[in-house]
């Protein structure tokens, strides 16, 4: 028997660098223990969460999830409207400019697994992976649990164009 549930944990949102930036903030404020206690409580906080999205397959219902430390929250919608999974092809890039002028980019290719509606104008971002062959096995996975068929993102036109 399958379990009802899946969680898939999108994992905490700040980068491994940063993480240890926090921590070693937070070993800091131990030292200076009045002030440096609510710095020390903060970074804590900030190191324990996550997000994900979580599918109950038993009650057709979905929520996107945010987690501190493993305890899970988050308004549950149904999961009915959705009727497709699809492996998206994203860009993203994060530009930083400093105070002299200098600036400088990353741009990176990611492939989101979706839920898509009937014209793929809704969308829920399951997960972001970082080859397309972790994507292809992921959507797969999602496919069977829900019983969704896998499709080619192909938004439908939902009106003529004026001209």
């Amino acid at each position: 028997m399958m379990d009802p549930h899946l969680i898939v944990n999108q994992g905490h949102p700040l980068p491994l660098f940063m993480r240890v930036v926090i921590g070693m903030m937070a070993a800091l404020g131990l030292l200076a223990f009045p002030l440096g206690l609510a710095l020390t409580v903060v970074c804590i906080l900030a190191l324990g969460y996550s997000g994900g999205v979580e599918i109950d397959t038993d009650r057709k219902k979905l929520r996107e999830y945010s987690a501190l430390f493993g305890l899970r929250w988050g308004a549950w919608g149904p999961l009915t409207k959705y009727k497709h999974v699809s492996v998206l092809h994203v860009r993203r890039s994060s530009a930083v400019q400093g105070r002299a002028g200098g600036s400088t980019s990353v741009e990176e290719m990611n492939y989101d697994v979706c839920l898509l509606d009937e014209t793929h104008r809704k969308k829920l971002v399951v997960t972001s992976c970082d080859t397309p062959a972790d994507a292809e096995r992921k959507s797969i996975d999602v496919a069977l649990t829900l019983g969704f068929d896998i499709v080619r993102f192909a938004p439908q036109q939902i009106r003529e164009r004026r001209r």
